[in-house]
């Protein structure tokens, strides 16, 4: 086990498969034609993620009891972070720029700017410690309490965490008063079309307005409860009985089930890039209903 931080092969290893798989789900969208911001949201979390592998597998040092701790786990550590902030807002753009706002753009801009700051903050934190911390091994590993600088990144990743859910719960509360207006104006009998990765599936277009409020709903429940936030949760269980919560992480291998609960978010998230219709489609093909 690393210092400070999981290393597991679990964990790191599915680090690994997330990363590929979030590729695979921007490279698939790019070529469909999908919107450039919702393949930037899929592209810049699988960057997180690879940075994230390196931090749990190659540079598993963190200052967490003290001085000591790799450099190179504080660099990786912000281009993890840094890359997870972007994908963040980047879905944020995906529904403004794509569906456009029921009422105001003012949610959106708080969940970016707080997004944003955040990921300042942990830059800076990790700028901070890099410049700070001492090799493992040296006379500065005497257990003595982590450096401010680690602990402002700590507490900085939780709220970044926080940001994540918001951001996918502002954008499904949109998707839900879009596919509701629309499915109102839509006739239930007529045929659609649902994309997947591969291949196309033609069902009845109530059935297909179904499906996309399921999946508008299960992307960000799988975030909350099973995905980032079981690290929310971990930490609160673990500070408040006085357990380390490295080791509790580890033992009880949350970083696998927290991981599926990202594939699930980015898959429904891939799903939904690819079969909300944009303002724009939607206008023109209920005009030539009108006509």
């Amino acid at each position: 086990m690393g210092h400070g931080v999981d290393s597991e092969p679990s964990g790191w290893v599915t680090d690994y498969a997330l990363m590929a798989s979030l590729f695979v789900f921007a490279a698939s969208l790019r070529k469909r034609g999908a919107a450039p911001w919702a393949v930037r949201t899929q592209a810049f979390m699988a960057c997180g993620y690879l940075f994230g592998a390196l931090g749990h597998h190659a540079f598993p040092y963190r200052a967490s009891t003290d001085l000591c701790g790799l450099r190179s786990f504080y660099a990786v550590w912000l281009l993890a972070y840094a890359s997870q902030c972007a994908s963040c807002v980047s879905w944020c753009l995906w529904c403004d720029e794509e569906l456009a706002w029921h009422s105001t753009r003012a949610p959106m801009l708080v969940c970016c700017g707080l997004t944003t700051v955040v990921g300042l903050v942990i830059a800076g934190g990790c700028v901070a410690c890099a410049l700070a911390v001492a090799a493992p091994g040296s006379a500065a590993c005497d257990g003595s309490g982590p450096p401010a600088c680690d602990t402002l990144v700590m507490h900085a990743e939780g709220l970044f965490y926080l940001c994540w859910g918001w951001a996918w719960a502002i954008v499904a509360t949109r998707v839900y008063l879009l596919l509701r207006d629309r499915q109102r104006d839509a006739p239930t009998s007529d045929a659609a079309v649902v994309h997947f990765f591969f291949f196309d599936l033609a069902v009845r277009r109530a059935t297909r307005f179904r499906l996309l409020h399921v999946a508008n709903v299960l992307a960000p429940a799988a975030l909350c409860t099973y995905g980032p936030f079981l690290i929310i949760y971990v930490y609160a269980y673990s500070t408040s009985r006085g357990l380390d919560m490295t080791e509790v992480y580890s033992r009880n291998r949350v970083g696998l089930i927290y991981h599926c609960g990202v594939l699930s978010c980015h898959t429904l998230t891939y799903y939904l890039a690819l079969n909300v219709p944009s303002q724009q489609s939607y206008a023109a093909a209920r005009g030539k209903r009108l006509r």
